[in-house]
C-alpha cells in the first residue's frame, strides 16, 4: 500500500530510517568505544567474538553510507522493530493472525528491513539459515502479486543483508545509551549478537565495507 507512494510526503517528518546519516556515524562512532566493555559487565559470562568486533569497527567508519542506501527508493512504511516481543498472534478463530505492537519508531525506509530485524531478532539461526531464502521468496512474492514493480528478488536479497548493519547501529546504541540491564534485556542483547554474528559471516558483510 505505501510502496513508494505520494503518501510518504505526509509522513516524511516521522524519524525516517537515516534522519542524518553522517550524525548517525558520529554517534556510532563515539558509542562503539564502550560497546565492548558494557558488554562485559552486562554479560561477563559471554565473549564478544573477535569476527563481531572487526566487523563493527570497519562498518563504523562507513554507517553514513550504509545507512544512507537504506533510506533511498524503493521505500516504503516500516515498524523498524519487528522482534518477537512486539508481535501477537492470534489464536482464536476470529482473532487476526497477526497483530504489530509497540510503533514509536515507525517510519520510511526499505521494506525488507523488517524482514531482516525479526530474521535477526527472533530466528534461532539453524532455524535462519534453513528457512531465509524461501522465506525471503514468500515475501518477494507476496509484494509482486499485489503490486510491485522494478523490484527484483536479486534487489530484495541484497536490501536483506545490508539491513544488518542497522541491527548492528541499534545494538551498540541500546547497550551503550540505554538501562538494559534486566533478565529479559540481557537475553535479548546475548541472543542478538550471537545471531547477527553468525548472520554477518553466513552472507560475508565485509564485502560491503
Amino acid at each position: 500500500h505505501w510502496w513508494n507512494g505520494p503518501q510518504l510526503q505526509t509522513i516524511a517528518n516521522w524519524v525516517p530510517l537515516d534522519p542524518n546519516a553522517p550524525t548517525m556515524q558520529e554517534r556510532f562512532q563515539s558509542l562503539w568505544p564502550d560497546f565492548a566493555p558494557k558488554i562485559n559487565r552486562l554479560l561477563p559470562d559471554f565473549h564478544l567474538p573477535p569476527s563481531l568486533l572487526d566487523f563493527g569497527r570497519a562498518a563504523g567508519q562507513k554507517m553514513d553510507s550504509l545507512n544512507t542506501r537504506l533510506s533511498q527508493a524503493p521505500t516504503t512504511f516500516i515498524h523498524k522493530d519487528t522482534h518477537l516481543g512486539n508481535l501477537m498472534f492470534g489464536i482464536n478463530r476470529d482473532d487476526p493472525p497477526l497483530m504489530f505492537l509497540d510503533w514509536q519508531l515507525a517510519g520510511i525506509g526499505r521494506g525488507v528491513s523488517d524482514v531482516t530485524y525479526f530474521m535477526i531478532s527472533s530466528l534461532p539461526i539453524v532455524l535462519r539459515r534453513q528457512s531465509e531464502r524461501s522465506l525471503l521468496e514468500t515475501y518477494h512474492r507476496a509484494l509482486v502479486q499485489h503490486g510491485v514493480q522494478g523490484y527484483d528478488f536479486e534487489d530484495c536479497w541484497a536490501d536483506y543483508q545490508w539491513s544488518a548493519f542497522r541491527i548492528l547501529w541499534i545494538l551498540v546504541y541500546v547497550v551503550s545509551a540505554l538501562n538494559v540491564d534486566r533478565p529479559d534485556g540481557r537475553r535479548f542483547i546475548e541472543a542478538a549478537l550471537t545471531r547477527l554474528t553468525a548472520f554477518a559471516e553466513d552472507h560475508d558483510l565485509s564485502k560491503f565495507l
